[in-house]
């Protein structure tokens, strides 16, 4: 009798549990994507108030990278979505980190007031459209990325700070380069697109994705070959070799031209140390070889063909000419959100003129403007600042190459784009930092000697980065 009833309470404590254990499973099975995000992002608050202060911003930019890359990866279902959606949260985590954190409020011109304010205009221009829900929050969110990166620019005032904005954003691309390095490890022919034999890791644009592969190659390549610390410079450098073999295989003509334009002030460097030049071309044909290797599907035939963008840019012309002056402003028929390829422009400038016709199009093309101009200006005048001149060369060339990719794809004004975030904080930090007149009364601080010695070894003194740093802000 009493092993019947040990028996029969053993069994109903195991039913009880079975049933408990099935209850669980169907509320985890019942718990929405909503859900998941806002538990994500309250955890993500919390655990942000427990970092260190001078961490924060870095962090938080690290973050973002990591999450715009995995976004991109749209075969990951679920992680895709939740990254998308995160992507929001980083950028109010950068706004804190300089607003309420131990950094330098950010320093703003006319300029950025002038992007900040269109950005902010073109939410009221799409409260009508079709798609209204998805346009606002893209809308935004693109407003979300013009404050958080004017306010990263105007924080900078240093090399240091400068390069801890570059470690952060690479170390977090270089992350998603190993992300959408694992296809090829694990099914290498699923990685490769048939057809057009372009490597589209988890289903991936290649366009796209290629152009975040470039930008962990431009940063990585400067921060291992021009900064001393360790750890770093073999991290950043892994994430140069990597992103610049996974590059090749997209077959991306314009992210490859973006990153060799950009990394052309390295050469004179390279060509004074061969040593680096041998070891960095080794390290990136050797990545690209293996990677080749991997994947025997992979072609290379597009290079060869020329894809006509013409018919593309007469429809977004004749849509800017329906609705020259405002754009979607108070349109309710159409869409705001252009999602069939055959609609789309390919064209960042004809998207914005589309979305906000000229009162929106010629505010942000001033910016932009403005911004390629201060940076070439700055360029020319670098051996008077307080920055490496070869480090504003390669941004001066990003900031060039933006505003020619503008004419190829839109994703120099798309939020979910770590090439737009930079894009903005180029633009505010050569509108920031260029100063004419300070940068002639910095530059007779120093005595003579040391002007010959910087003007030869292309660096300023590191004594004097701060004294130049503060006498230009």
């Amino acid at each position: 009798m009493e092993a019947n009833a040990s028996f029969v309470a053993a069994s109903t404590i195991n039913g009880t549990a079975g049933l408990h254990m099935a209850s669980l499973e169907r509320q985890l099975l019942e718990i929405g994507d909503i859900q998941v995000i806002a538990a994500l992002l309250f955890c993500g608050m919390m655990f942000f108030f427990l970092l260190p202060r001078e961490r924060r911003l870095e962090l938080s930019l690290f973050g973002l990278a990591v999450a715009q890359t995995i976004a991109r990866l749209v075969d990951l279902g679920a992680a895709a979505s939740i990254a998308m959606a995160l992507i929001i949260g980083f950028y109010i985590a950068i706004i804190a980190s300089i607003a309420f954190g131990g950094e330098e409020g950010a320093r703003w011109n006319d300029w950025t007031w002038i992007l900040v304010l269109s950005s902010g205009a073109s939410i009221f221009y799409v409260v009508q459209a079709t798609d209204a829900a998805k346009a606002v929050i893209l809308r935004v969110e693109w407003l979300l990325l013009v404050v958080s990166a004017a306010m990263t620019a105007g924080s900078v005032k240093t090399q240091d700070q400068l390069l801890r904005v570059m470690k952060a954003i690479c170390l977090g691309l270089g992350v998603g380069c190993l992300v959408c390095f694992w296809p090829l490890i694990d099914n290498p022919a699923s990685a490769i697109s048939a057809g057009f034999g372009r490597f589209t890791p988890y289903g991936a644009n290649p366009n796209q994705i290629g152009i975040t592969f470039a930008i962990a190659a431009i940063f990585g390549a400067y921060i291992w070959l021009r900064t001393n610390d360790l750890i770093p410079r073999i991290l950043c450098g892994g994430a140069a070799a990597l992103g610049a073999a996974l590059l090749l295989l997209t077959v991306s003509r314009m992210a490859v031209l973006i990153c060799a334009v950009a990394l052309l002030p390295l050469l004179p460097f390279l060509l004074r140390r061969p040593l680096h030049a041998i070891v960095l071309f080794c390290v990136m044909c050797g990545g690209a070889y293996k990677v080749v290797a991997a994947v025997s599907e992979a072609s290379f035939d597009r290079i060869d063909q020329g894809l006509d963008r013409s018919n593309w840019w007469e429809l977004g012309y004749e849509e800017f000419c329906r609705r020259p002056i405002l754009g979607m402003y108070g349109v309710k028929d159409l869409p705001a959100v252009e999602i069939d390829e055959r609609d789309n422009s390919h064209n960042a400038y004809l998207s914005i003129l589309y979305l906000g016709g000229l009162s929106i199009g010629i505010p942000i093309f001033l910016c932009q403007l403005r911004g390629v101009i201060a940076a070439i200006q700055m360029s020319r005048k670098c051996d008077r600042t307080a920055y490496d001149p070869i480090l504003i060369g390669i941004l001066a060339g990003c900031s060039v190459m933006q505003v020619v990719h503008g004419f190829a794809n839109e994703i120099i004004y798309y939020p979910t784009y770590i090439w737009a975030f930079w894009n903005i904080f180029c633009i505010v930090f050569f509108t920031n930092q260029l100063r004419l007149k300070d940068l002639r009364s910095a530059s007779s601080m120093l005595p003579v000697s040391q002007n010959r010695q910087t003007r030869r070894s292309g660096i300023p003194y590191r004594e004097f980065r701060p004294v130049l740093a503060r006498r230009i802000s």
